[in-house]
C-alpha cells in the first residue's frame, strides 16, 4: 500500500453545507483548487504556515464512512450527519473511529419530530403507537430508547418523506429543519426538537503526530474566522444538546 503523504480533509459536494462554508474557508485564507471535472484537489494556505492537505469533495455520509475505513482523516459535515453515522456504525456493532473536534456556526438547523398541523406532537409521549418516515433512521432508534418507547414504527428513506403523511403512510416525519418551509408546504407543523445543529470537523481518532498538528491548526484557522458571537450560540446549542432530558449525550467536542 502507498504511504499516505498528505492529511486528507472530505468537504461537501453541494448542498446548504458547502454554501454556508465557502466564505469562510475565503476568510481563513485557506485557498482550495479542484481541477476541471474532478472531486479532488488541494487545501493551500496562503501564509504558508499550514502545510497543503489533499481535498476531496464527498457526500458527507461518504466522507463519514471513508473516516471508518480509514481513507479520510478530517470531514466538513453537519452534526447531525455525525449523530447518524456514528449511530450506523455502533448499530452494526463497530467502534466509532471519528470524533468532532469543533463546532462551526453555519448551517444551523435543527432535527425535529413534524406532524400534520391539526395533530401537532409536542412531547414524546405522544409518539407512542405511531409510524414515522425518516432520513435519520439510526438518530430515531438511539432517542426512542432513551425515551423507553418502544412501539413506534420507522420508515426508513433517503428523501420525499413528507410524502409517506401525504399518503397516510405515516403518522409523522423526523427531519431537518432549516426555515420549515417544505414542511409548511405539506401541512406539516416542527413542534418537537430532538436536538440542534450545525456543522462540525469530524477528524479521525487515530491519526499521526504530524497529521493531528496539521489538522489543528486548520481547524483552529478555520474557527478563527467565524464571526465569535455566532460561534458562541453554536457551542451554547452544541451544549444544550449534551444537558438536554430528551438527547443521550454523544460527546460533542473531543479531547484536546
Amino acid at each position: 500500500m502507498t504511504e499516505q503523504k498528505m492529511l486528507r480533509l472530505a468537504l461537501p459536494k453541494k448542498g446548504r453545507l458547502k454554501d454556508d462554508f465557502t466564505n469562510t474557508m475565503n476568510q481563513a485564507a485557506l485557498d482550495i483548487t479542484i481541477g476541471d471535472r474532478l472531486d479532488y484537489g488541494v487545501l493551500r494556505d496562503q501564509s504558508d504556515a499550514i502545510e497543503r492537505c489533499e481535498v476531496l469533495l464527498q457526500r458527507p455520509v461518504d466522507a463519514l464512512e471513508n473516516i471508518q475505513d480509514g481513507l479520510n482523516d478530517m470531514a466538513l459535515v453537519g452534526l447531525d450527519q455525525f449523530i447518524e453515522a456514528r449511530e450506523r456504525i455502533e448499530a452494526r456493532g463497530e467502534t466509532c473511529s471519528f470524533e468532532v473536534s469543533a463546532v462551526f456556526n453555519s448551517a444551523a438547523c435543527g432535527l425535529y419530530i413534524a406532524a400534520p398541523e391539526n395533530a401537532p406532537i409536542t412531547k414524546p409521549a405522544q409518539i407512542s403507537g405511531k409510524t414515522i418516515a425518516t432520513s435519520y433512521p439510526a438518530t430515531l432508534r438511539r432517542w426512542l430508547q432513551a425515551q423507553n418507547i418502544d412501539d413506534v414504527k420507522i420508515i426508513a428513506r433517503d428523501g420525499g418523506i413528507e410524502d409517506y403523511v401525504r399518503l397516510g403512510l405515516a403518522d409523522a416525519v423526523c427531519d431537518i429543519v432549516q426555515t420549515g418551509g417544505t414542511l409548511q408546504a405539506n401541512g406539516l407543523s416542527a413542534t418537537l426538537c430532538l436536538y440542534r445543529s450545525s456543522s462540525v470537523m469530524v477528524r479521525a481518532t487515530q491519526m499521526s503526530a504530524a497529521f493531528k498538528e496539521q489538522s489543528a491548526a486548520i481547524t483552529a484557522r478555520l474557527l478563527e474566522a467565524q464571526p465569535q458571537d455566532e460561534l458562541k450560540d453554536a457551542l451554547k446549542d452544541a451544549r444544550a444538546n449534551e444537558q438536554a432530558q430528551t438527547w443521550p449525550s454523544f460527546g460533542v467536542l473531543a479531547a484536546g
